[in-house]
């Protein structure tokens, strides 16, 4: 095919070499006759340039890897059948070849979606095609199809068809089956069946009933008629939406055709006789057809905006019509058999030419409205007057001549609507109303009143000027809405209007109206009736300030019809709200007169509206103050049965009907200020309620069946009589509010827990004298009120201060110990009377208590109640010790009185105490008067009494069964006790009959006999009697023994002190000589054991005796010296008194005190106990009785010593000592063996004792803040320690057995004395974290790299000069701080700055060199070249960017393999020549390094690839440059070179090429020969224009010459540079932009920011693959709409939604970025460029990563690695 051009074989070779890498062949326009058979054969080519010579051999192709074939403008005339194993290829191109037909394998391309097959000669399409069910789109355009396959329905997916220029005759059928569908193009085809049912050439109207249908196109078919021809240059949309409604029209009888540019009425409308609404408005309508009349149906008519001359008289055959508008058209008449219109009611003809009326229309029936305003009507018919049924006529005066002929007419007035009870009475009238009309203009008032009008004219509403209005007797029933047009009316007279009903609604906008008058004359003439309104109410109408409140509600309410994107709306609230107008009103005198006295509320029942204007979907009601009684409810509910909201404030409501429950919708409901008494059953089936109110009524009762109402959020019987609130309210488990006040409840029941969503509950004004405890499930609660009730138990008064978050945490504490046992009380500031009520209710539930931070001084003795105590944490307290309160209790004193046993004996109060029921005693003693258990029954006998206490049914059963058991014999007593006082009652009445005198003489004698009683009392001779005497001995001698009883445990406690003071010495001098031993071993060594053995033998030779004898006086020395502390301790005892010999029993009060001291040891079950950060000084003696204690948490206290029952606690897990004043251990510590965790930090410490070893569960020990100076030798023995720390200690060195311990995983030993790092640690291979921070270390050892598992290394402020490198292999090391070692001289100083990242960076880059062969020493800035490097001769790739070199070592040759050098970013100043030494070199980058000129030795670098200068002063391009003839990139971006030499030719093997940023005023036209660049890049330069050999490079993909001077768009780029992906042209001068540029069919770019461009030409929206196109700062006004079409990508920078082909100003550019548009092209490299950037597009905006892409996104450029960490992976 390709004959002797060398060229061409090349370049097929070449593309299908590349198609099967990429997988997409392109041999566009290649002149090929066949398809290539190198597809199926899956051979690779191998070729050569210079000496054509094929050799086919099997490659890596194969069919399955295509994806994409571009095989269009060749000369294929037939498919081979394996293009069906092309089952991958998304894309086939074959546009513009010879093919007559597909063969049947084509369906096998499962993947196909889009297939060009335009400009061949197909003349069918085969049905496989319908197995391609991804086909999106199908271009079959200029073919010679005369037949589409049904099968083409299967393609589902498909959204484009393209069938213009064939030889179709019909559509298939099947197509408005591919809903998908957006395009379909036929044009130019011979379209001319009938798939129709009207029997009419045309198109199915199906297609516009496809929902994503947007484009038909239907032109150049002769033979078609629908639709029509005048619609085919139109919009694809109108032609669309008219055979959508043709096709509704079937449906819905009514056709819309309104602008649809219609200049004849289409045949296939006179064929839909089933029409009854046609509407052609907007149109060009010149005649109408006589075969209208086929449409017998049609009731409307309307050919408005068109231009008609006049109606065919076979349209008054439509005997159905009635109502005609013909306005705007240039009608002459009307059809003068226009009486056979029987049944039309409105004809509008309004702006036309009619000048005289045909008496026919005197003769219509049933005509009342007439509208020929704006014709040339010259006179009326003399038959007008029989048009009785008219009632609106509207014409204009100028045309009138029959006028009065003592009167003329104004000029002013242009039109009138004259009414029917005026224009029957003849012209003079007309005349008459005219001159009244025409003054009101200057009067500013109208009299209208004695007409009879019906209804106000449209006319006087048109007065705007209008201030007073008289329409006295006349026959209004209503105000029409155009009266809303007077909105200067401030006064209208409807006085004597007896049919006045109603105001429209619309009249509430009459903001002026001041005044209005509805008297309706002398109410002692009988036949002057009255006026009665049904809405608004008479009293509101008199008001205008109400009324028109009134009415805006009810305008809102009845709403408006309006219509957005087609579709109907109707507008309103649904909401009848009155709650403005006032209760009682002032009534006026007129008022007063015609209402009767009775009706003083603005609603006597429900507003008539509602049913007047059928509101039936009512929502809301609000009603205020009114007449409204239970059996209005009953009629009116049944009518809006929608209603949401109900709200009847203040009416006579007094009970609620059934009818409520057809409600079914009701949401809220409020009755407030009615005379409810019960709430019904069936309420409570509206289970949709969610807010329910009734204030201020009489209910008594809330029924249990309110627990239906599971949607209920608000609640509130405020102000009634409810006694006690059911237990089924728990069941409202969405109860958002509940309010209670006023009412007489006793007792909230416990099931309020369930009210989880409980936000606000006020119980104010109530009886309740305490929180259920259950109250502390409601955390969502935000407000409660409890004011105005009886003083509450619980809780305590403290937290009732506290806001509401804290009483329901309180409460909520409580609760949930009942359920998890535990209580936490901490930081509520609570005092020990509190905690002893607190305790009372917990003491069987409580497990675990807290109750630290309360500033408690002891522990309540009550405390003792919690037997079941696992957990106590009494920390941040004041206590002394963990003693419980002393407890003193009095004996029972026996009397001689006669004491009552069993019943006869019970108190009231001891009565409600064994019933539970204390609230209700404190009820019965302050409200009933009831002291004494005798009287109880005056209570219970009242039911009504004992339902105001508010029990529950079994609280009240409990109570009555209670009481049937007292005995009889007690009432009976009362009531003799009763009737003796009622007898005392009478006789005091009798004597008070007697006068005033003898009452005066009374109280004076009561007043002597109380002054005589009092001197007896002072006087000697007084007496106690004997009770009186022994109750107060008795009450002296237990206060006297109370005061004895505290003495003795005050002088137990303070001796006790003193002996810790003396054990405190012993420790104290004990710990001073083993201090001492331990500088002695260190000074001298340690001795021999065999040696102390001599040396005492010596000794005892010395005095002369034997061993024996030395023993044996050593003996009675002990003896003596045990006797001498002995006597010292008896003496003791004398003085102070034996603390042991104090007996705290029952004796020390001689039967009437008893004493009993407990500490928390009584707590066996204990299991956890806290009590840290008090002013304890000792721990209790019996400490070991807690038998079950796993943790104790006593730090932060004053304790010295550990008592010897400690080592009892066998089970205990977790100690915590630290903050103590401790100095030793108990010898026998160890005893407790189960220690895991021992904390013993901020004590004085200096050994532990060796029983320690038999702790084997010990994983923690913490010794920081102590006196150690070496570790015990047995520390190796706690096998399981994986943590310890002993920092801030004396210790130099581990023992040598540290190394054993195998499971250490954490060691801290900051703060000591060692003088270099363990080498021992090297063997500890868990270890994960180690703190040596402040020991004089001097060096980081390489033995630390042996920490394997090292993740945490501190070594702060430890000396460290030299840190070793192989600390480098501890890989998992994350935290790493050497902070405070500032002689630090290896790693570098400048390392060392780049902190613990850094270093290890370094390091690492080092130790992995020898197998890497890379090493990346970048961005350190270092002064001079690490030696280090030259260790390793067998590097490729060295990395010393982002330094401060100034210099390039000459060691630097020494690197013999040397392939990748990256110097950029340093201080060189030139290229250094021993660079040029390298002859390995293959990619070199010196960027930004201040170079300012090439060295000529630069070409000794033969193989070098990859050259980049960029950022650097270099002024020329020297010849030596282009010696390097295998350069594949060369980046000389950023720079001062003026001149391109012509030498750029020579490097041929070019691939990308960046000259921006420099001084080039001309590109030379050699670059032509650079045949194999893909990527050039010119921004930022002075170009005014692009050479002519441009156009040479037919593979060039990316062209950026943005920021230069070019006035005119390059032609060469627009017409030969078809491979162009990106083209930037932004911030240049160009004016226009040629239409070729729709050659560039791969551009996915374009950027023409900033030019002088007026226009964009619509070829740019056929650039399909387009993404990105900006268009800011220029002068373009409008976007073509196929532009605006295309898919194109927002830009992430800027505002939401935008587009990049809109016209806006949307740069925020800096005055830097505007100098630079294309920043980001100046650095071609990984390295990033310290200069502000201009937004680029996605994917190469602002970031290194766009400068990579230049060099490596281009196919089958060799890639720029973007660092070498990129070749490492």
């Amino acid at each position: 095919d390709f004959g002797f051009c060398k060229l061409g074989v090349v370049e097929y070779c070449q593309k299908l070499d590349d198609g099967r890498e990429t997988g997409k062949i392109n041999l566009q326009r290649m002149g090929l006759r066949r398809f290539p058979p190198e597809v199926e054969t899956a051979n690779k080519v191998y070729w050569d340039y210079n000496e054509v010579r094929g050799t086919f051999i099997t490659g890596r192709g194969s069919l399955d890897t295509l994806t994409e074939v571009m095989l269009n403008g060749n000369n294929i005339q037939v498919l081979p059948s394996f293009v069906g194993r092309l089952v991958k290829v998304h894309t086939f191109d074959l546009t513009g070849n010879l093919l007559r037909a597909l063969p049947s394998s084509f369906g096998n391309m499962s993947s196909l979606s889009q297939l060009n097959l335009s400009r061949n000669r197909l003349t069918i399409i085969s049905d496989s095609i319908g197995k391609c069910t991804r086909l999106v789109k199908l271009q079959l355009q200029e073919n010679e199809l005369e037949h589409v396959t049904e099968e083409i329905s299967q393609l589902q997916g498909l959204e484009e068809i393209s069938l213009s220029n064939n030889f179709l005759t019909s559509l298939p059928t099947s197509i408005p089956r591919i809903t998908n569908l957006r395009n379909l193009l036929v044009t130019a085809n011979d379209l001319q069946t009938d798939p129709s049912e009207w029997g009419v050439p045309g198109v199915s109207h199906e297609l516009g009933m496809m929902p994503n249908l947007v484009e038909l196109n239907v032109e150049q078919n002769e033979k078609l008629q629908v639709p029509p021809r005048d619609m085919w240059k139109g919009p694809s949309s109108k032609l669309l939406e008219f055979m959508r409604l043709v096709c509704d029209a079937r449906e819905t009888e009514h056709l819309t055709l309104h602008d649809m540019g219609l200049r004849s009425l289409p045949e296939v409308i006179i064929l839909m006789d089933y029409l009854t609404s046609l509407s052609l408005c907007d149109n060009t309508l010149r005649a109408i057809p006589k075969t209208i009349s086929n449409i017998t149906s049609l009731t409307l008519l309307e050919l408005d905006r068109n231009d008609l001359v006049m109606l065919p008289e076979d349209a008054t055959k439509i005997s159905n019509l009635t109502e005609l508008r013909v306005s705007y058209n240039q009608m002459r008449g009307l059809p003068e058999s226009c009486n056979r219109w029987i049944r039309v009611e409105r004809i509008i003809a309004t702006d036309n030419r009619i000048k005289q009326l045909p008496d026919g229309i005197c003769e219509m029936p049933l005509l009342t409205e007439l509208d020929l305003e704006r014709n040339k009507l010259k006179t009326l018919p003399d038959a007008f007057t029989l048009c009785t049924s008219l009632t609106r006529l509207r014409f204009s005066t100028e045309d009138m001549v029959k006028a009065s002929p003592a009167q003329a007419l104004p000029s002013g007035i242009r039109r009138v609507e004259i009414p029917a009870e005026i224009a029957i009475r003849g012209v003079d009238e007309i005349i008459g109303h005219f001159f009244k009309m025409h003054r009101a203009w200057s009067t500013n008032s109208l009299d209208l009143s004695g007409f009879g009008l019906r209804t106000v004219m449209d006319d006087v509403c048109s007065l705007s000027v209008l201030t007073h209005l008289n329409l006295a007797k006349n026959r209004l029933r209503f105000l029409p809405s155009q009266f809303t047009q007077l909105r200067e009316l401030r006064s209208v007279n409807l006085e004597d209007c007896y049919q006045l009903e109603y105001f429209h609604h619309h009249i509430h906008v009459l903001t002026k109206l001041k005044r209005v008058s509805i008297k309706g004359g002398a109410l002692d003439n009988k036949y002057y009736p009255q006026i009665k309104m049904k809405w608004p109410p008479t009293l509101v109408a008199r008001e205008p300030s109400l009324m028109r409140n009134y009415l805006e509600e009810l305008n809102g309410c009845v709403g408006h019809r309006y219509t957005l994107k087609g579709i109907p709306y109707w507008d309103t609230t649904n909401r009848l709200d009155y709650r403005f107008v006032p209760h009682d009103p002032v009534l006026d005198e007129i008022t007063t007169a015609q209402i009767p006295s009775v009706a003083t509320r603005s609603f006597p029942n429900f507003p008539p509206e509602i049913n007047e204007l059928h509101l039936t979907a009512l929502t809301e009601l609000h009603l205020p103050g009114g007449q409204i009684t239970a059996d209005m409810m009953k009629k009116q509910l049944p009518y809006i049965t929608k209603v949401k909201k109900l709200i009847l404030v203040d009416q006579k409501i007094t009970r609620i009907c059934e009818e409520i429950t057809l409600l079914q919708a009701l949401e809220v409901l409020t009755l407030t200020g009615n005379r409810i008494k019960e709430l019904p059953e069936y309420l409570f089936d509206l289970i949709t309620l969610r807010k329910l109110v009734f204030v201020e009524n009489h209910i008594q009762k809330i029924p249990p069946e309110i627990s239906k109402l599971t949607n209920l959020t608000d609640l509130v019987l405020t102000y009634n009589r409810i006694g006690a609130v059911p237990k089924e309210i728990g069941e409202l488990v969405s109860l958002d509010y509940l309010v209670l006040d006023e009412n007489r409840i006793r007792v909230i029941p416990d099931a309020i827990q369930n009210l989880t969503s409980l936000r606000e509950f006020s119980f104010n004004d109530n009886k309740i004298t305490r929180f259920p405890m259950s109250m502390g499930a409601l955390t969502q609660l935000e407000i409660l009120e409890f004011g105005q009730n009886p003083p509450f138990s619980l809780p305590p008064s403290e937290v009732l201060k506290c806001d509401v978050s804290v009483i329901i945490d309180f409460m909520k504490r409580i609760w949930d110990c009942t359920i998890t046992h535990k209580l936490n009380f901490r930081n509520f500031e609570l005092t020990n009377k509190t905690m002893i009520e607190i305790i009372k209710e917990i003491e069987q539930v409580c497990w675990e208590l807290n109750i630290s931070k309360n500033n408690l001084e002891e522990l309540p003795f009550e405390l003792k109640k919690l037997t079941n105590l696992t957990g106590l944490n009494v920390s941040d307290n004041k206590y002394k010790n963990l003693n419980l309160a002393i407890e003193v209790e009095v004996a029972a004193f026996e009397r001689k009185d006669k004491q009552k046993s069993g019943v006869e004996g019970k108190t009231l109060y001891v009565f409600f105490e064994e019933l539970e029921m204390l609230p209700i005693y404190e009820i019965f003693v302050n409200e009933y008067d009831v002291k004494k258990l005798q009287h109880i029954k005056k209570v219970t006998d009242d039911p009504e009494k004992v339902d105001q206490l508010g029990l529950l049914p079994d609280e009240r059963e409990k109570l009555l069964d209670a009481v049937d058991a007292l005995p009889p014999e007690m009432f009976e007593e009362a009531e003799e006790e009763v009737k003796e006082q009622s007898e005392d009652g009478l006789e005091e009445e009798e004597e008070n009959k007697g006068g005033e005198e003898e009452d005066e003489d009374k109280e004076e004698m009561d007043e002597e006999e109380a002054a005589r009683l009092l001197q007896e009392a002072q006087g000697p001779g007084f007496k106690f009697n004997a009770d009186i005497f022994r109750q107060m001995a008795y009450d002296s001698k237990v206060a006297f023994f109370k005061a004895v009883v505290s003495a003795k445990a005050k002088w137990a406690e303070r001796t006790r002190r003193k002996e810790l003071i003396m054990a405190d010495q012993k420790v104290l001098q004990k710990a001073s000589g083993f201090k001492r031993k331990v500088k002695r071993l260190e000074g001298a060594g340690v001795p021999q054991a065999g040696k102390g053995k001599k040396k005492k033998k010596r000794t005892a030779a010395q005095f002369g005796m034997s061993e024996e004898e030395r023993i044996m006086k050593e003996a009675e020395a002990q003896e003596r010296r045990e006797k001498f502390l002995a006597e010292r301790d008896a003496k003791r005892k004398n003085a102070e008194g034996d603390v042991d010999a104090i007996e705290l029993k029952q004796e020390a009060g001689g039967g009437i005190v008893q004493q009993n001291i407990y500490s928390v040891a009584i707590f066996t079950a204990l299991t956890d106990l806290r009590a840290r950060r008090n002013e304890l000084e000792y721990l209790p003696e019996d400490i070991g009785d807690l038998s079950a204690l796993t943790k104790l948490d006593i730090s932060h206290n004053e304790i010295r010593w550990i008592p010897p029952s400690f080592t009892k606690l066998v089970k205990l897990k977790e100690l915590d000592l630290r903050h103590n004043h401790f100095f030793e251990l108990p010898k026998e510590f160890g005893a407790c063996s189960s220690i895991e965790e021992l904390v013993l930090d901020h004590n004085k410490f200096y050994d532990l004792p060796e029983s320690m070893t038999n702790m084997p569960r010990l994983r923690s020990l913490s010794l920081d803040h102590n006196e150690y100076m070496l570790l015990p030798a047995w520390i190796d023995r706690l096998r399981k320690l994986d943590t310890i720390t002993f920092s801030f200690n004396k210790v130099k060195k581990l023992p040598n057995n540290f190394m054993n311990m195998a499971n250490l995983t954490e060691l801290r030993f900051s703060h000591n004395d060692f003088s270099q790092v363990p080498f021992l640690l090297s063997h500890l291979g868990k270890l994960k974290v180690v703190d040596m921070s402040s020991n004089p270390m001097g060096h980081l050892p390489d033995c630390m790299g042996g920490c394997g598992a090292l993740e945490e290394l501190y070594i702060n402020d430890c000396a460290i000069v030299t840190m070793g490198i192989d600390i480098a292999k501890c890989k998992k090391l994350k935290v790493f701080e050497f902070d405070g070692n500032d002689d630090m001289s290896y790693p570098p100083h400048e390392v060392q700055l780049k902190g613990q990242e850094g270093v290890l960076r370094y390091f690492r880059q080092i130790l992995d060199c020898p197998h890497s062969k890379v090493m990346m020493i970048d961005d350190f800035e270092l002064a001079e070249v690490d030696n280090i490097i030259f260790r390793y001769p067998l590097l490729t790739w060295l990395d010393i960017s982002k330094n401060n070199l100034v210099k390039v070592p000459a060691e630097l040759r020494q690197l013999q393999h040397i392939e990748s050098l990256n110097v950029s970013r340093n201080k060189l100043g030139c290229i250094p020549r021993i660079i040029s030494l390298m002859p390995t070199l293959i990619d070199l980058n010196i960027d930004a390094n201040g170079v300012e000129h090439i060295e000529p030795s630069i070409k000794l670098l033969t193989g070098l690839t990859r050259l980049s200068l960029a950022t650097n002063r270099i002024n020329s391009m020297h010849p030596s440059l282009f010696r390097l003839s295998s350069l594949t990139i060369l980046n000389l971006t950023d720079n001062k070179i003026p001149i391109v030499p012509p030498d750029i030719a020579l490097l041929e093997g070019l691939i990308t090429l960046g000259l921006g940023d420099n001084e080039i005023a001309e590109v030379p036209d050699e670059i032509r020969y650079l045949q194999a660049l893909r990527q050039l890049v010119l921004f930022g330069n002075k170009i005014t224009h692009l050479p002519e050999g441009l156009r040479r490079l037919w593979q060039l993909e990316v062209l950026t010459v943005s920021q230069n001077d070019l006035h005119v768009f390059p032609p060469q780029v627009a017409s030969d540079l078809t491979e162009l992906k990106e083209l930037w042209l932004g911030h240049n001068k160009i004016t226009k932009v040629p239409t070729e540029i729709e050659n560039l069919q791969k551009l996915e770019q374009l950027w023409l920011q900033d030019n002088q461009l007026e226009a964009i030409p619509s070829q740019v929206g056929n650039l399909t693959k387009l993404k990105v196109l900006t268009l800011t700062g220029n002068r373009i006004k409008e976007v073509p709409r196929s532009v605006k079409q295309l898919k194109i990508a927002t830009n992430a920078d800027q505002d939401k939604g935008e587009e990049y082909w809109q016209d806006k100003e949307r740069d925020t550019f800096t005055e830097g970025d505007a100098e630079d548009d294309d920043a980001s092209f100046r650095s071609w490299n990984s390295q990033d460029v310290d200069k502000p950037r201009a937004r680029l597009p996605p994917g190469v905006g602002g970031s290194p990563a766009g400068a990579v892409r230049i060099g490596a996104a281009v196919k089958g450029a060799p890639k720029m690695a973007s660092s070498p960490r990129a070749i490492k992976k």
